[in-house]
């Protein structure tokens, strides 16, 4: 990872932190204003090291950072 990987990791993370909810990549993506494929490679890298949760249904994934963001 380098060091912009890094730095769009927390500008997600700290997205999705100051969420008043659960977002989905469409709309992390518009907030971030970057590219779908450039956030879910950021989520990827977030998931994995535990920093951001993921739920989903059957119609969509929604990514969070606090339980308090599904209520």
């Amino acid at each position: 990872m380098d060091i912009s990987d890094q730095a769009l990791d927390q500008v997600v993370f700290t997205t999705l932190d100051h969420a008043p909810f659960a977002l989905s990549l469409r709309e992390l993506a518009q907030r971030v204003a970057r590219s779908e494929q450039v956030v879910e490679a950021a989520l990827e890298r977030l998931v994995a090291a535990g920093r951001v949760n993921m739920t989903a249904d059957q119609r969509t994934r929604a990514y969070y950072t606090k339980n308090a963001h599904l209520m």
